[in-house]
């Protein structure tokens, strides 16, 4: 099962994956420190989706990836794109942000298509083994999703349970209704903050907060204790209490890494 998280959070533009890139003169901190020191005056000019994406096909062009296995090829160009786009494989609300979503879905598989000889599109098996999860233990696995995604907010959360099944930490069916629920009770929670009735005023007006939304979701923090216990208390939930234990049952033991996510 290929799952997709529900629409509605990540905005193109802003790098979302956790970096730990140093302050030189090629970043954007120590530019911006560069021209304190010196008093020059700086202007920023934002790039258009097309640049951003002709930037990385430069860069995988100009990669030698001779010697490297399929695997390391795919992973390798997986993460040019995250780098500058964030993480990947998410629906996005509104018109715009799925044109860009097609464009660079588009743009990505004809990068990996152009460098790994025979591929032909996504496949489960082969990600599991590009990712590297065929050989790490699933702590392992849960702290290279960690140090990819991060975690920290509604929408890293969502993330974090749809690459936790890609790792085989989690089954689909599972995944998903985690997905949906934690979605469901962020769309609660943003609308109980801005006062809007969600049981009375969600299909009408859904349309006019959805922007606002997704930007909430993005930047909100959430533990995952506080996760879990939404889950279990919400009222009028949307799966049975069946369902319910069979999504937390499916988590196992990795309920626990999850509820330790800062020690892992």
């Amino acid at each position: 099962m290929n799952l997709k998280i529900g629409k509605g959070y990540l905005t193109y533009g802003a790098n979302n994956i956790k970096t730990k890139a140093k302050e030189t003169k090629d970043t954007f901190s120590g530019v911006m420190k560069s021209a304190a020191a010196s008093k020059d005056t700086i202007t920023i000019t934002q790039k258009s989706i097309d640049q951003r994406i002709e930037d990385i096909r430069q860069k995988i062009d100009n990669t030698d990836f001779t010697g490297k296995s399929p695997e390391e090829t795919y992973k390798e160009i997986i993460l040019m794109y995250e780098e500058e786009f964030g993480y990947y494989d998410m629906n996005f609300s509104g018109p715009a942000n799925e044109k860009i979503h097609d464009k660079l879905a588009s743009a990505r598989e004809a990068s990996l298509k152009d460098k790994i000889p025979n591929y032909r599109c996504f496949n489960k098996e082969f990600y599991y083994r590009a990712m590297g999860y065929d050989k790490m233990t699933d702590k392992e696995k849960m702290a290279a999703i960690k140090e990819r995604i991060g975690g920290e907010t509604y929408t890293e959360k969502q993330s974090v349970i749809l690459e936790m099944e890609r790792a085989k930490l989690i089954e689909g069916i599972p995944a998903q209704r985690m997905i949906f629920s934690i979605n469901r009770n962020a769309e609660k929670e943003f609308c109980r903050q801005v006062g809007i009735d969600y049981y009375a005023d969600y299909c009408e007006s859904r349309t006019m907060w959805q922007e606002r939304f997704s930007e909430w979701a993005l930047n909100t923090k959430v533990g995952w204790g506080d996760i879990f216990a939404m889950i279990e208390k919400e009222e009028y939930s949307p799966i049975t209490e069946a369902e319910k234990q069979e999504m937390f049952n499916g988590l196992g033991e990795n309920i626990d890494l999850l509820k330790g996510w800062n020690k892992i």
